[in-house]
């Protein structure tokens, strides 16, 4: 179990590369949201390539982090 805290961050894997997403999240405090839209993310990370390296590369560390919680 991962906890996200202030300014966290979940989906960029659903949002970013299409794919579904692999975990679920259970609220236990207080939250508000932002959605994006995978049209405004498209234009963000074309916009800003630094960014997309960004997340990439969180997107790798946490593909790897579900790897590991799975034993594989």
């Amino acid at each position: 179990m991962v906890f996200l805290s202030q300014d966290d961050l979940f989906g960029e894997t659903a949002l970013l590369q299409g794919e579904v997403s692999r975990v679920s999240v259970t609220v236990i405090d207080d939250l508000k949201a932002i959605a994006i839209e995978p049209e405004t993310m498209i234009k963000i990370v074309d916009r800003y390539p630094k960014f997309a390296v960004e997340m990439n590369s969180l997107i790798r560390t946490r593909k790897q982090a579900i790897k590991n919680a799975q034993g594989i």
